[in-house]
């Protein structure tokens, strides 16, 4: 992989544990206002501030679903287009089955040593 295509990688992770503490957020006070509301429907004292904190945390979730579904969408064509010009370029598969290759070799004189010790 190139160094620009590593460091794009890994701004995606950075902004997807973004998106995971914003949910967290998100969800703490989905149910923080759950809770106020329901305190407040028991007091009787029900406004149309708690619909509409409703309504701002529904738009909020959804701009929230819908950064992740871009940034989503974004990290599989980074990643196509990596596997893309992986397939063109031998030298790139040989360099990721060249050690598998290598361990399966090693594996076997492995075996065939522990074998003739046996004998």
């Amino acid at each position: 992989m190139i160094e620009e295509e590593i460091a794009e990688l890994n701004r995606i992770k950075e902004w997807a544990v973004l998106l995971k503490i914003y949910y967290g957020i998100l969800f703490f006070s989905f149910v923080t206002v759950g809770l106020v509301s329901l305190l407040l429907t028991l007091l009787s004292l029900w406004t149309n501030m708690m619909l509409f904190l409703y309504l701002l945390l529904l738009f909020f979730l959804g701009l929230g679903g819908v950064g992740t579904a871009i940034l989503d969408d974004y990290k599989w064509s980074l990643f196509s287009g990596i596997c893309r010009r992986m397939k063109k370029s031998a030298s790139a598969v040989e360099k990721i089955f060249r050690p598998v290759q290598i361990k399966a070799d090693f594996l076997f004189l492995e075996s065939r040593l522990l074998i003739t010790k046996l004998i």
